[in-house]
């Protein structure tokens, strides 16, 4: 495969609440298209390389976790980030006509997305490589793990599926792909992506009923403002997910699995965490939880996180 070329896109600085961080963008040429990288940090440190939920992006994700660790948390101060964006749901590209390679082509699956993965390590360099995923991206991030000479050496996996998506998942992501494809955004495949992401404790709240809390009225925003065709891409290949209880059998790296009590894929996690390795991984319950813990109560990642991450700095990975 010939090495990944990428493009210089944008330099951001954001400032919130305190929380300074300077991030340069890059668009990176994988072997199935262009796919959008954020490195935050010093790229001296070791790398750790992050993967949304569907619906999402690397900010609407991520930024919560961060901001809470706060600058002086080992998880900013030890790693240099690497924000991977699904193809098309990087900020800026709701009103964007995306050529058909600049998307996830049909019947690309969660595995040609680690094989992306795999892409942008070899264009930076990457060795020694910690990750970070959630939901359908933690299954990402999983998968490139297992992959033959991945350079993965730790994992912290956030209510990922790993076996295939339910009948039930089918018919209502049906419907879903049905109203993203005909309609774009509309209420209801806001609200049944919502439904996927966050427990309903999380999204009750004020006299706008099961849907009128701060949090999913700032995940409804968010999500209008993406690009309803890259969403649709990511979410038929979460849907097309394979049984990959083999992959994960034979994955010999130190993990976290951080389950969402309320997460659709939580006995997903319980099975993913039987059959790897017991010695190097630990299951970690989030109480009330849903999918999405790092918008949904960040607060209570950080704890096990932190703790990883000594684990992590004791063996000399970071």
């Amino acid at each position: 495969t010939p090495r990944p070329r990428a493009r210089f896109k944008r330099a951001m600085s954001i400032s919130i609440s305190g929380f300074e961080s300077t991030s340069d963008a890059y668009v990176v040429e994988t072997r199935y298209g262009p796919i959008t990288v954020t490195v935050q940090g010093d790229r001296s440190k070791p790398p750790l390389m992050t993967f949304h939920d569907v619906g999402l992006n690397h900010r609407t994700c991520f930024q919560p976790l961060f901001v809470c660790a706060g600058t002086s948390s080992d998880l900013l101060r030890r790693f240099c980030i690497y924000h991977i964006d699904a193809p098309g749901c990087e900020d800026g590209g709701a009103g964007v006509e995306y050529a058909p390679c600049a998307l996830l082509r049909d019947g690309e699956t969660l595995d040609a997305l680690a094989e992306r993965c795999e892409d942008v390590a070899t264009y930076f360099g990457l060795t020694n490589v910690t990750v970070l995923g959630v939901g359908a991206g933690a299954t990402v991030m999983a998968l490139y793990a297992g992959r033959h000479a991945s350079p993965v050496v730790a994992a912290m996996l956030i209510s990922p599926s790993c076996t295939r998506a339910s009948t039930m998942e089918h018919v209502l992501g049906a419907a879903a792909k049905f109203n993203l494809r005909r309609y774009g955004w509309t209420s209801w495949s806001l609200q049944h992506l919502m439904k996927r992401m966050f427990s309903y404790r999380a999204l009750a709240g004020g006299s706008g009923g099961l849907f009128g809390s701060d949090l999913a009225c700032t995940a409804k925003r968010e999500m209008s403002e993406l690009n309803a065709k890259a969403v649709l891409a990511y979410y038929e290949a979460a849907l097309n997910r394979l049984d990959n209880t083999h992959i994960y059998e034979h994955l010999d790296i130190d993990a976290i699995i951080l389950a969402g009590t309320n997460s659709p894929w939580y006995k997903d996690t319980l099975h993913m965490n039987a059959v790897m390795r017991p010695r190097k991984v630990a299951w970690i319950e989030m109480e009330g939880c849903g999918t999405v813990v790092t918008m949904e109560d960040p607060t209570c990642l950080l704890s096990p996180i932190n703790l990883f991450i000594q684990r992590l700095k004791s063996e000399g990975v970071c």
